[in-house]
């Protein structure tokens, strides 16, 4: 992975990161039926964050066609479907100290891929 792309990931972390923290609530919240477990939302996540970095060097009318590509291929390749994705996304929000470790890890998974 280049600066580039580096440099394009961190802050769309930074702020995803951010917004899910800022989304945490108290109380019980229910586990979605289709969560995924951690790990498999770091690797998704992972595979996201660079789909989402390749995205950001086409033209912006293109976006959005290229981003449904992207995504339909990453939920085929790990398995995944959309809605559960978006759940766990929405559910582990909701717990910053779960949050940090999935995208902990999605950094390390992020590091493995530039190393290869």
């Amino acid at each position: 992975m280049d600066a580039n792309v580096r440099n394009l990931i961190r802050p769309f972390l930074l702020g995803l990161f951010l917004f899910c923290i800022s989304c945490g609530g108290t109380g019980s919240v229910p586990v979605p039926d289709n969560l995924l477990p951690e790990e498999k939302m770091s690797e998704v996540l992972s595979d996201a964050h660079l789909a989402e970095a390749s995205i950001q060097t086409f033209m912006l009318a293109n976006r959005d066609s290229i981003a449904k590509a992207y995504y339909s291929q990453i939920f085929r390749i790990h398995e995944v479907e959309e809605e559960a994705y978006y759940s766990s996304l929405e559910y582990y929000g909701m717990f910053p100290e779960k949050l940090e470790g999935i995208y902990a890890r999605t950094m390390e998974i992020l590091q493995e891929k530039e190393k290869k």
